[in-house]
């Protein structure tokens, strides 16, 4: 039986399910633990509904090149909007809090995560 997205949004028992804590690991960007596992959740999660190609696999803090050409390489695929999260050079994404923010956002595809995040993208200046 396949999964739904309501399915999905009961499985994460995360510890960013808080607006408080959301928004700092959304500081802490890719150097956060946190916000990396949840970045690799949700992909693998998205993964598995779309079948997709592309994936988000290491949250390693030694290598966030890598992890951050992983994420560009599945947002592509998923045709990201946001060109400040897949162009440009790699090292400077996702090194601000509203550019982790748009990450989550497009990844975010269930209502406790995405009534934050997705609120925060849809009034910014994108």
């Amino acid at each position: 039986m396949a999964k739904t997205v309501e399915d999905l949004m009961e499985e994460y028992k995360g510890p960013l399910l808080e607006e408080q804590a959301l928004t700092k690991a959304a500081e802490g960007g890719l150097s956060s633990p946190e916000f990396s596992e949840l970045c690799v959740w949700l992909g693998s999660q998205i993964k598995s509904l779309c079948n997709l190609e592309e994936s988000i696999t290491s949250a390693g803090r030694d290598d966030l090149e890598s992890f951050q050409l992983e994420i560009s390489g599945f947002l592509k695929e998923m045709a990201c909007p946001y060109s400040v999260l897949v162009s440009g050079d790699i090292k400077d994404r996702l090194k601000k809090k509203d550019d982790c923010l748009k990450l989550l956002c497009k990844l975010s595809f269930f209502e406790h995560l995405n009534s934050y995040v997705c609120g925060f993208c849809y009034f910014q200046d994108l």
